[in-house]
């Protein structure tokens, strides 16, 4: 009887060797393919490709054709934003300048001043484009003649020089100012 129970135990024991092998190599096989993150490898650093393939898939893509309403999809009140920027007129009584770019601690920050004297509320638009690259657009509310943006470096899908459009929009008209900015 102690022999049947001894032969019983010894399958039982080698059976369930089998199994934690099998369950095992099935981890081992995922892992390599890097279906499932269970281990974590604490030698393993994404290739280049991975980083900007990761950078990419962080920018906002649910906008792939922004047109010319882009920089005023966000707009407030005082904008009609049925129209496109060239439907709107530009505006003799106002004016707006790009005061400030700076890139710093992973974000591009740019501040830009009004010369609207009036009490309306009005909306400023960011807009920065590259040839071949989606666009970074970025809308802030006029706030006593000026106009602030901080845009996470990780939106600009490259380095380089691109083009800033600045609009500010008010009582259905708009100023604008351009510029070339290096983002590095």
């Amino acid at each position: 009887m102690k022999h049947i129970e001894s032969k019983n135990k010894s399958k039982i024991i080698i059976i369930t060797l089998l199994i934690l092998v099998v369950i095992t190599a099935i981890i081992f096989a995922l892992e390599k393919t890097r279906t499932t993150n269970f281990i974590k490898d604490p030698f393993y650093a994404p290739s280049a490709a991975e980083l900007e393939q990761q950078r990419i898939d962080r920018v906002n893509l649910n906008d792939k054709s922004l047109g010319n309403k882009g920089d005023i999809k966000n707009a407030q009140d005082g904008v009609d934003t049925s129209k496109d920027t060239s439907q709107i007129p530009i505006a003799h009584s106002f004016t707006i300048s790009i005061d400030k770019i700076t890139q710093q601690d992973g974000a591009v920050k740019v501040t830009a001043n009004t010369s609207d004297s009036s009490s309306n509320e009005g909306t400023c638009s960011f807009t920065f484009t590259k040839e071949n690259m989606k666009p970074v657009v970025r809308t802030s509310l006029h706030k006593s003649g000026v106009c602030s943006v901080e845009i996470p470096e990780l939106e600009f899908t490259a380095t380089g020089i691109w083009n800033l459009d600045t609009r500010y929009f008010t009582d259905n008209q708009q100023a604008t100012d351009k510029r070339e900015v290096t983002i590095r």
